[in-house]
Formats: structure tokens, sequence, C-alpha cells
């Protein structure tokens, strides 16, 4: 972890967070993003979820500035995202999940 942790201070002091989508704002979700905001070196871009009241709260809930993260109930879009780095599926439901991470991976440059 000592080397993960000095990559993201120095991912966090050079401007360039590691940015991260979250899909699903649930009992998971929301201490996923609670996680991510208090990392240094990650930005909690975007929350994907089936209500767009959920995922608001979980940012509320986080602390995140929402000002600076986008709310939606597109988790594809979110996987589509070329800013996006990571995605993350919190969903807890396997169809819907294994659909967003067969999205995620099928989007990437890899």
């Amino acid at each position: 972890m000592v080397i993960l942790d000095r990559r993201l201070d120095e991912r966090a002091r050079a401007g360039e967070p590691v940015n991260v989508a979250l899909v699903g704002s649930g009992f998971m979700g929301r201490a996923v993003a609670r996680r991510l905001v208090a990392t240094t070196g990650l930005r909690l871009v975007a929350v994907a979820n089936r209500t767009l009241a959920a995922a608001e709260a979980a940012l509320a809930d986080a602390g995140a500035d929402a000002s600076r993260t986008a709310v939606t109930t597109d988790a594809k879009a979110v996987c589509r995202e070329a800013s996006v780095d990571v995605v993350i599926e919190a969903t807890g439901a396997i169809d819907h999940g294994a659909q967003v991470a067969l999205e995620a991976t099928a989007s990437t440059s890899c």
C-alpha cells in the first residue's frame, strides 16, 4: 500500500488524480464513495444509480463536491466516458453488475 499511496500522492500534487466513476449508491456504493472522497489522488467524477436521489444522497453523505461530480441513471454513459479512468461497480445486482463490468471493459483502450 505504501507504493500505491505514494503514487496517488504524486498524482494529486501533479494535479492529475485518478478519475473514478461509481455505479451503484446503495449500502456498498455509499461506503465506496466515502472512501474515494477521503483518498488523496482519487477524484469521484460520476455516480450512476437507478434513482438520481440515491446518487445525490451518496454524494452528500460522502461530503463530495456535487458541483464537480456528474450524477446520472445511465451506467453505460459513465463506462463510455473517456475522462473516466476507473469504474467501480457497486450495485449488488449480479446481472446489472455484469453488464456494467462488460461495458466498462469494452470501452477501454487496453
